[in-house]
């Protein structure tokens, strides 16, 4: 049960007032109330007009390092906005930290299909190419090229170091109501 900040039981709450204290949760840094507020979203929200919740909540997953429940979330997501360029950048960044690189390659460049101008997926394929070795060195380059041209586009990202290189996850953004 979430405590402090006012908030004496979670069921009293609005889905609105729900999703926007889960937005300052999640701005905030509390996860696991971010978490506690946008499963209350999901499981109560029958028409699915609120689905960002699943990439707010899949979001929160990835910083506490529950990579299968972020991965899941970030598809339920993609079922509602299936042309999300950045939610399916971050599935493909969730894929690449779960050692699926062939997914995540794929979701990168179905990113790029969607919005050619984002510096992130460019980064997430050079990480692909440098780890698939000297063969793809051109394709590495291509890449990383192309993100440091992008660099003036910068999202809301997160970036994770990994031993092949580093991985951008966009934060989702917030929709106008």
């Amino acid at each position: 049960m979430i405590s402090g900040n006012g908030v004496e039981k979670l069921e009293e709450l609005t889905l609105s007032e729900s999703y926007l204290l889960g937005l300052r949760f999640f701005e905030s840094k509390n996860f696991e109330g971010a978490i506690e507020l946008f499963t209350k979203i999901i499981e109560t929200d029958e028409c699915h007009v609120l689905f960002d919740a699943y990439a707010y909540r899949g979001m929160s997953y990835i910083v506490l390092g529950f990579l299968e429940d972020a991965r899941k979330d970030y598809e339920e997501y993609l079922k509602y906005a299936p042309n999300d360029a950045d939610a399916l950048n971050t599935l493909g960044s969730i894929y690449a930290l779960l050692g699926q690189w062939e997914l995540a390659k794929s979701l990168f460049e179905r990113s790029l299909l969607v919005n050619a101008r984002q510096e992130s997926p460019h980064r997430n394929l050079a990480a692909y190419y440098r780890k698939s070795g000297f063969r793809y060195f051109f394709k590495f380059l291509a890449h990383l090229w192309r993100a440091r041209c992008l660099r003036g586009n910068r999202e809301k990202m997160m970036t994770l170091k990994m031993p092949s290189g580093t991985l951008d996850i966009l934060v989702p953004k917030e929709r106008e109501f």
